[in-house]
């Protein structure tokens, strides 16, 4: 019998040596005031229509602490790259340029549903990790990572201190909204969250070179046409 969709599991949990989950959370929560409003990708990016009401909650970005951390997963990830593709059921690929963050969900905080695939990118997205940390006991509720799209079987991870998963960027999903009272910094939700995409190849490179092209040969087209109405 062949394999389905459904049969595949939409992540992979790992164990990655040389990190304390301790001591990096109490990294994080005192640079609270480094925090700001997380962004989202808009218009050519993520999908069409993903406005700042899809998101709520603050990232730590360009940190030289998050990126020690996720240097150090990221060579784990590099070593078990065919293992985990292999389990995911996803296509082998040279690994490209890496990113990571900081996101912290405090009282009300959450993501709607999305996928980490961008298109300005010659490179793309290809698996996305997240590392969670938060105090113990845990005293927010909510936060749950949801994999998949609504009405199909999804995967419901809750967050605990020191998991890590793995799962695919073009996979669908969302974080639920955050419930915590009273609403401390130190207590709220946080995860370092990191994105691999695959080495491009000359073809698509030029390919994606051409795209942009053709896209600002469009805009200065119409910013022409306007301005000739403007003056006409």
């Amino acid at each position: 019998m062949s394999e389905t969709r459904e049969d595949i599991p939409a992540y992979v949990e790992l164990t990655v040596p040389g990190l304390d989950h301790d001591r990096n959370l109490q990294l994080i929560v005192c640079k609270q005031e480094r925090f700001s409003r997380s962004t989202v990708a808009a218009g050519r990016g993520l999908n069409p229509g993903y406005a700042h009401e899809d998101r709520n909650s603050l990232s730590l970005v360009d940190d030289p602490d998050v990126a020690r951390i996720s240097g150090t997963i990221e060579a784990h990830i590099t070593v078990r790259l065919a293992a985990i593709l292999e389990t995911l059921q996803e296509p082998l690929f040279r690994v490209g340029r890496t990113s990571a963050s900081c996101v912290c969900f405090r009282n009300g905080s959450y993501f709607r549903r999305h996928v980490d695939v961008l298109k300005r990118r010659a490179g793309k997205r290809r698996l996305t990790w997240v590392y969670y940390l938060n105090s113990e006991p845990k005293r927010f509720s909510g936060g749950d990572l949801l994999l998949g799209s609504p009405g199909t079987d999804r995967a419901v991870l809750e967050p605990a201190h020191g998991k890590f998963v793995v799962f695919s960027s073009a996979i669908a999903h969302e974080v639920t909204t955050v419930s915590l009272d009273p609403d401390d910094f130190g207590d709220a939700r946080f995860s370092i969250t990191g994105f691999i995409s695959d080495q491009p190849t000359r073809a698509a490179r030029l390919t994606f070179a051409l795209k942009r092209l053709r896209t600002r040969i469009r805009r200065r087209l119409r910013r022409g046409v306007a301005r000739r109405s403007r003056g006409g």
